[in-house]
């Protein structure tokens, strides 16, 4: 019979994932392992295996815990208004938090030297997770007449991830943030664009606010 644990693993994986967040997970060794949550190398590799297992729990924990925070802004207002809201938060993420910058997942896909196939598959999981969620927004967009109803829901959440990781790569360069607003505001413009009200009244995008 094993030994039962004396820490708390949501804890530690929250720990953990908040440090691969931050520097990524070539930056990342065991021993800042060590000392972000306070274990031993026995006890990580007894609870969790090696640096690459436990970055595998990590990247789950944050699918698991963390992603659908985000998606929920997806569900405000109408689904254009939803779609408004996600992308303002992508963007605020982006340029004001240094600690834990963009998305875990598109900060991974985009990481240079990561060639692990469980790692991947993770990843996959989350990036369809949000694709599907994009466009059953846009779906109930077009419903809900905020969308242009000649919108394809399914082409328009996978342009719109492509979006997503050109947002991270810009990030990377730091990159002018009205540059990234522009990017966002043509993309949201172009494939999932407001249904334009018979007076022709110009629609607005405040990409700073969150409802």
């Amino acid at each position: 019979m094993g030994r039962a644990r004396t820490f708390d693993d949501l804890d530690i994986l929250e720990r953990a994932m908040r440090l691969f967040w931050r520097n990524g997970y070539n930056g990342t060794s065991m021993r800042d392992l060590m000392a972000e949550t306070g274990l031993a190398k026995a006890s990580i590799y007894n609870a969790y295996g090696n640096k690459k297992d436990l970055f595998h729990c990590a990247l789950n924990h944050y699918i698991d815990k963390k992603q659908p925070k985000s998606l929920q802004l997806l569900t405000q207002g109408s689904g254009r208004d939803g779609l408004e809201s996600y992308f303002s938060n992508i963007l605020r993420v982006t340029i004001e938090n240094h600690q834990t910058p963009g998305c875990l997942l598109v900060n991974t896909a985009t990481e240079q030297g990561i060639h692990d196939e469980a790692m991947r598959s993770i990843v996959e999981r989350g990036m369809e997770r949000a694709e599907k969620h994009l466009a059953l927004t846009i779906e109930r967009g077009v419903a809900d007449g905020s969308i242009d109803p000649e919108t394809h829901p399914e082409t328009a959440a996978l342009c719109l991830i492509a979006t997503i990781l050109g947002i991270r790569v810009m990030a990377r360069k730091r990159a002018d943030p009205s540059k990234v607003e522009t990017l966002i505001k043509a993309n949201l413009d172009k494939h999932a664009p407001r249904h334009k009200p018979a007076d022709g009244r110009k629609l607005t995008f405040q990409v700073y606010e969150t409802r």
